[in-house]
């Protein structure tokens, strides 16, 4: 249900949304699917792999849009999220971002409109690690070429991830 809400946050109509209710509609949303359906799947000794997390929030809101970054931890604490066990960065030039917003002119949302400048410090802060706001291990992975190319460049890295989570997960549950 507060997907919907999320989703709202890419429309047009809501441009004008103050920085901190977006943040804190982001968090209601990742609350919401981490305890329908991640922790379910965590609970069964499933890996589970999602596509934008607590990082994206504070990317977009503290680096982008000036969010204290004390005031999303909290809430990010509040709401006691998970942390990802490995945050994998997709980076892609600039040149590559342009064309492939010039590919998706339906899709295009107030996001895709940011000033250089926001993007510009968004992209850097992924490209530093989040400045230590993620502790996760993070890989960089190139987000050049066609679908297939980075596809099977993530996977690699997930594949590579699950077998040393398996070898870890199956420790633990010895010493239980």
């Amino acid at each position: 249900p507060c997907g919907k809400l999320r989703n709202y946050l890419h429309d047009d109509e809501s441009k004008d949304i103050p920085i901190l209710t977006r943040a804190m509609i982001n968090i209601a949303s990742m609350t919401d699917l981490e305890h329908s359906v991640l922790r379910p799947q965590l609970a069964c000794n499933k890996p589970v792999v999602s596509d934008r997390w607590v990082s994206t929030t504070y990317a977009f809101q503290c680096m982008g849009q000036g969010l204290d970054k004390r005031i999303l931890s909290d809430l990010i604490n509040a709401c006691r999220l998970a942390l990802p066990n490995l945050l994998i960065i997709l980076d892609v030039s600039e040149k590559t971002v342009e064309a492939r917003k010039l590919t998706r002119p339906e899709q295009q949302n107030h996001l895709d409109l940011l000033p250089p400048d926001i993007t510009k410090a968004i992209r850097e802060s992924y490209r530093r690690r989040l400045d230590g706001f993620i502790t996760s291990p993070s890989v960089v992975v190139s987000g050049e070429g066609t679908q297939a190319e980075v596809a099977e460049r993530i996977r690699d890295v997930v594949n590579k991830f699950l077998v040393t989570w398996k070898v870890v997960s199956s420790q633990s549950r010895h010493e239980i």
